[in-house]
């Protein structure tokens, strides 16, 4: 099975009230599959953006401007109101020390023309990406996403008991309807994240909300690659933030004594430290001068708006399009720009 199963999509439109998105897609009737990701394309990105803050109105892909298929991930929610999400490391192909949370892409037809593929491929992305581990020792999950854990525990050899806890899907503000021959396909509340500056496609985001406190968990990371075939995991930091820490904080601004995880995975356990970072990189993986800048991607500010978090709500299309803005204004397209200069390293 492919990483990732794509096409293109030249005909989309999204409308916006200043506070939820809807989008439609059409499906062409014959898909030319591929198995990577679309370029990006900030100029079109910025267009669309404009319009639809300007109009409520716009055209997202079209012959010159293809979309793809939408990936699908998720945001953890506690009973606290806390929420999980990771910072990626200075290693990663794209968004480097950007804080977001899990998605992936769909990998076979099922997860292109199906509601209840989508869904999956949501659940797949959270249990390979995130794990939630209580004081006593144990995994948490819940039912829907029990058949995941456990493959996710397989998959990178550790061995633990299992915790299921009460969990139900929050409903989006956001709405995707899919159609193909004339035919809705799929229809789906959620979060929804326009995506041009690494690549253009479209997330959907599931608001997943588990009944545990953040003070009975820690929450890991657990991205990682096969080599040699075995697991190598890439230890990225994992954070457990309640909605007060990031309220109002502008793009890359400090976060103060963070709840921030990582670990290692020796003899099927995982040994869990905290402790900051041995160098100071922001965004883009530049030097900077605080260990924690909240830095979230699009996919991240989809979420907090999503969740009524002030300083996002009604305001991700508007944070998206002054990142864009501003690295097209950079001549070599980095993040110095989206960094407030008192925080830039030397």
């Amino acid at each position: 099975m492919p990483e990732i199963l794509q096409f293109p999509i030249h005909e989309a439109y999204a409308e916006y009230d200043g506070d939820s998105l809807k989008i439609k897609l059409f499906y062409p009737c014959n898909p030319n599959y591929v198995q990577n990701r679309l370029p990006a394309n900030l100029e079109h990105g910025v267009d669309v953006l404009e319009k639809l803050l300007l109009d409520g109105y716009a055209q997202i892909a079209d012959r010159n401007n293809p979309v793809s298929p939408p990936s699908a991930g998720s945001i953890i929610i506690l009973n606290d109101g806390s929420f999980i999400c990771h910072r990626r490391d200075k290693k990663a192909p794209i968004h480097k020390l950007y804080h977001s949370t899990s998605s992936g892409s769909p990998n076979d037809k099922r997860s292109l023309f199906t509601q209840e593929g989508l869904l999956e491929t949501a659940l797949r992305e959270t249990a390979e990406e995130t794990l939630l581990l209580s004081h006593e020792g144990q995994v948490v999950t819940t039912e829907f996403l029990r058949k995941h854990t456990l493959e996710s525990l397989e998959r990178i050899e550790v061995d633990y008991l299992t915790r299921t806890v009460d969990g139900q899907f929050g409903k989006g503000k956001d709405l995707l309807e899919v159609y193909r021959m004339n035919k809705k396909i799929l229809s789906v509340h959620c979060f929804l994240d326009l995506i041009f500056d690494v690549s253009t496609s479209i997330s959907a985001l599931h608001p997943i909300i588990l009944d545990i406190s953040s003070n009975e968990i820690i929450s890991l990371d657990l991205e990682g690659d096969i080599v040699d075939g075995r697991f190598a995991h890439f230890n990225r930091e994992s954070f457990i933030l309640h909605p007060r820490e990031i309220e109002n904080l502008n793009f890359a601004e400090p976060i103060t004594n963070p709840r921030v995880f990582q670990s290692k995975i020796k003899n099927k356990k995982f040994e869990i430290y905290s402790s900051a970072p041995t160098e100071n990189l922001g965004p883009g993986g530049i030097a900077v001068k605080h260990p924690y800048l909240f830095s979230p991607d699009d996919l991240l500010t989809s979420a907090l708006d999503g969740l009524g978090i002030p300083g996002y709500h009604g305001k991700k299309l508007n944070i998206e399009l002054w990142k864009e803005k501003t690295i097209l204004g950079d001549k070599n397209r980095r993040e110095h720009s989206l960094i407030n200069r008192r925080y830039l390293g030397k």
